[in-house]
């Protein structure tokens, strides 16, 4: 009974060994997992921030591969100091002004998010959430454009609280 043997080539000969020792990078290893360091922080930061988005602008007639719908970029603004009127008056004022106007909410004050009456969109406010498209945003910051007194800023949304416990 004859056996063959195949020779086989030790691949640690050819990498270069570290001057440390197991026992001290274990230690580093555990270090790193207690106490990251500011360089790991900022990978999984960069990690988490979403894709960036090409948004085509090229424009073919007769072409079967077409948007789903049309996405526009937008700018949130809060318009206060106005006397109480409907939301359809602020919409039809910053039309004629030449803004195009995507919604157009009314800010229901905090003092009042339990009354019944309040809840209704359609009400009379002196505070409106509007949104506009971005290329309106000069028109928006304008004072020539808005009427004297009335109060534009942009819009600050609440910053979403990081949830540790579920990632």
């Amino acid at each position: 009974m004859l056996q063959t043997y195949a020779m086989v080539v030790n691949r640690n000969k050819n990498r270069t060994k570290l001057s440390t020792s197991s026992v001290e990078k274990n230690i580093n290893v555990v270090n790193t997992v207690k106490n990251p360091s500011n360089e790991n922080i900022n990978k999984m930061e960069q990690s988490k921030k979403p894709a960036k988005r090409i948004i085509g602008t090229k424009i073919m007639e007769h072409v079967k591969l077409q948007p789903d719908k049309i996405i526009m970029k937008k700018k949130v603004f809060c318009l206060s100091n106005v006397k109480k009127c409907h939301r359809d008056d602020v919409v039809e004022f910053l039309q004629s002004s030449g803004i195009n106007v995507i919604t157009c909410f009314p800010v229901i004050k905090r003092t009042d998010e339990n009354d019944p009456k309040a809840i209704n969109n359609d009400e009379h406010s002196t505070m409106f959430r509007v949104c506009v498209e971005k290329k309106d945003e000069g028109k928006m910051k304008d004072p020539e454009v808005m009427l004297q007194h009335i109060i534009v800023r942009e819009w600050k949304f609440n910053e979403k609280k990081l949830d540790f416990k579920n990632g």
